[in-house]
């Protein structure tokens, strides 16, 4: 496997794997996260299926002494609640809530097929991907299986927080916001808990997402973000 100069991190990371993938389905998994018991046996039964995107519970814990962490709920939640209330509402939300990679089962034709490839970034490579993806799936299922375990570092790319950091994140989440904003219009979003004054937060970090890349050289001022 090759990961180019310069050119490091998660999104290259996935994205080479994705050249070099093959199978029908694609499971992502962090290399310091484990899987589950039940992990075989759920993506098993899913292998004559046609889904383009299955959605599985999933578990946290320190990985210094193994206590119970809370990085998997707001993604178990949405499962969850698409599990025992489903209603368009709560498949809404876990279409553009859960905004990670993991514990999901993608249908690999469905992923090459839209063209959908992480972000070249050291930091939320995988906002507009999931985005992306969860729009796009014409067909998904939810699983109440227990398949994932996100082991938190403090050390970890995640938990780490700069200024460079923060400003791919917000650009990451301007753009997802942009584009459900367009895809769904203001009732759909309203469902996913935007309200006006949302638009106006956006607009003022793209202001200052401006800024930050006018300082550093990132575009020319007559580029738009």
């Amino acid at each position: 496997m090759d990961n180019r100069p310069g050119v490091k991190g998660a999104g290259t990371a996935r994205n080479t794997g994705l050249e070099h993938a093959f199978g029908k389905y694609i499971f992502f998994a962090d290399a310091d996260d484990t899987l589950c018991p039940d992990f075989p046996i759920a993506l098993s039964d899913y292998m004559d299926k046609e889904y383009d995107i299955v959605f599985f519970l999933s578990t946290s814990s320190a990985a210094a002494d193994g206590s119970h962490k809370g990085r998997h709920l707001p993604y178990y939640r949405l499962v969850n609640d698409y599990l025992h209330t489903p209603s368009p509402k709560s498949e809404l939300r876990l279409r553009y809530k859960f905004c990670v990679p993991w514990a999901k089962l993608y249908r690999h034709d469905f992923l090459d097929e839209n063209h959908l490839r992480f972000d070249a970034t050291h930091r939320s490579e995988d906002l507009y991907f999931s985005t992306l993806a969860g729009s796009l799936a014409k067909c998904i299922a939810a699983d109440a299986r227990v398949v994932y375990c996100v082991n938190y570092n403090d050390n970890s790319l995640t938990a780490s927080v700069d200024r460079q950091s923060l400003f791919h994140h917000y650009k990451a989440e301007n753009r997802c916001y942009y584009y459900m904003e367009r895809k769904l219009g203001p009732r759909k979003m309203k469902l996913l808990g935007y309200s006006p004054a949302s638009h106006l937060t956006v607009r003022l970090r793209s202001i200052k997402i401006r800024m930050y890349e006018l300082k550093h050289g990132r575009i020319k001022c007559k580029d738009r973000i």
